[in-house]
């Protein structure tokens, strides 16, 4: 096997990680939104059923989290399969970083290439020190092994709080068993940081690169932090609007409430749509009869209203 099938064995589970972690990015802003904005008051909780689904997420991705944990250490898992791989985890050497960088870069540049084979070197001491101190030049399954019992180490508070506390939180533990932690969005924080890090070492090795993350959402997760607070603390849009005096300003302004302009805002959405679609269905035809030359035989697609694709 080729170092790329490697590469590409490990994007295979980064682009879980990533996945799994856009839920993160948005509670840890809107736990910390929670904690500013409350500054240690109490408060009633209005907003119930959206407090209630953040609580949800929250156990969905500790619940995820610890699937592809689970996932990566059982029978046909991630480290299952990588001792297939061994031939290709070699101890990284100045000839195989100068080989990789040239090719990358079509230029030599010494410095970079040092840079490189240091913390390739650091990485490779984290995930296999014995091959490093017995001078060997792979790893073999013994240190596959203990590198996938350091991985669980990471992720088993994960698993237990999974499913003790998450999904079989009902079920009746055995007895004499201590209760397992809930685990924070600290922990939680910290818990990626060790995984990403194992992850990114792997990478490192092989193909001497590396990878980072970012909030992958659509939404601005420190804004939406700040409108789902206020939905947790003060309700829904149109007490909020009451709140903080924007019904009224709209009333004596263009004699409407907010909650009365839903409809009307939907419809006008809704025709500027359709008119969206006869300009694309228009240009569709002109580009057909174009190609085709033929008048007879056109019909125009009918394409479904999709908002998320085609509203502004």
């Amino acid at each position: 096997m080729s170092n790329n099938s490697l590469i590409s064995f490990i994007e295979e589970y980064e682009n879980k990680f990533v996945v799994i972690k856009k839920r993160f990015y948005y509670l840890e802003n809107i736990f910390k939104e929670l904690d500013e904005t409350t500054e240690g008051f109490m408060f009633n909780i209005r907003g119930d059923v959206v407090y209630q689904m953040l609580r949800d997420s929250y156990s969905m991705l500790v619940i995820d989290l610890a699937s592809i944990a689970r996932g990566m250490i059982r029978k046909k898992g991630f480290f299952r399969k990588l001792p297939s791989y061994i031939p290709q985890l070699k101890v990284p050497s100045k000839k195989s970083v100068s080989k990789s960088c040239l090719a990358s870069h079509g230029y030599k540049d010494l410095y970079l290439e040092a840079e490189i084979l240091k913390y390739s070197l650091q990485a490779y001491e984290r995930l296999f020190p014995d091959v490093l101190v017995q001078n060997r030049r792979n790893p073999n399954h013994e240190d596959i092994r203990k590198l996938k019992d350091r991985f669980h180490s990471i992720c088993e508070s994960i698993i237990d709080d999974r499913d003790r506390n998450r999904a079989h939180k009902y079920e009746l533990p055995e007895q004499g068993k201590e209760p397992v932690k809930l685990l924070t969005i600290l922990d939680l924080e910290k818990k990626f940081q060790k995984i990403e890090e194992l992850m990114n070492d792997l990478r490192m090795v092989c193909s001497y690169t590396s990878y980072s993350s970012n909030d992958l959402n659509f939404s601005n997760s420190d804004r939406l932090a700040e409108n789902i607070v206020d939905m947790i603390l003060l309700g829904d849009h149109n007490t909020i609007n009451i709140a903080f005096g924007i019904s009224q300003d709209m009333k004596d302004s263009f004699g409407i409430y907010p909650y009365e302009y839903r409809e009307e805002y939907y419809s006008v959405l809704k025709d500027n749509y359709k008119k969206m679609l006869r300009t694309r269905n228009e240009e569709e035809g002109r580009k057909f009869r174009e190609e085709h030359q033929d008048y007879s035989k056109i019909e125009l697609p009918d394409l479904p209203i999709n908002f998320k694709i085609y509203i502004n």
